[in-house]
């Protein structure tokens, strides 16, 4: 109990940072070791490029319960909710992933794919506008500029 009494004591500016270390404290966040975490991302990861969309999903949601302020983890349930169709699912994940991770882009992206899908045009040029606007501050991505550029070309003719 001494851990829990310290993290009502954790003051912090940053709400998310206080969330992070009230989550750690939970019984089940150390059910798996981080080495046991990789592995099971690396699993599902497996299993996503061998075109096992359904099972990399399953894998990718059990990290979630685990460690549910991942990126990455967020971002992988995402990409399998759009390959298997479920736009509206995905955009939940993929809108955590943009608000937890440094580099926002990618899943920005997907998003804005997704938004596209399900005919909202507006909002998913919304988003790829500061994606494109990247390529002139950043060369570094210019793969996901030029697919935001296509994208965006093509919503503009519909």
């Amino acid at each position: 109990m001494e851990s829990l009494n310290n993290i009502d004591n954790f003051n912090s500016s940053n709400p998310l940072d206080e969330l992070k270390m009230k989550l750690s404290a939970l019984p089940s966040f150390n059910r798996f070791s981080d080495e046991q975490i990789e592995l099971i991302f690396s699993l599902g990861s497996t299993h996503f490029n061998q075109g096992k969309i359904s099972l990399a999903l399953d894998f990718f949601q059990i990290l979630l319960i685990y460690r549910p302020l991942d990126p990455r983890f967020l971002f992988s349930v995402g990409l399998c909710l759009k390959n298997l169709g479920r736009y509206q699912e995905a955009i939940a994940p993929f809108c955590a992933a943009m608000g937890l991770d440094e580099n926002p882009i990618n899943a920005g992206l997907h998003l804005a794919e997704c938004l596209a899908a399900m005919g909202k045009v507006n909002e998913a040029q919304s988003l790829l506008n500061p994606i494109i606007d990247l390529s002139k501050i950043d060369n570094s991505y210019d793969s996901l500029v030029k697919r935001a550029e296509s994208l965006k070309d093509l919503l503009e003719q519909t």
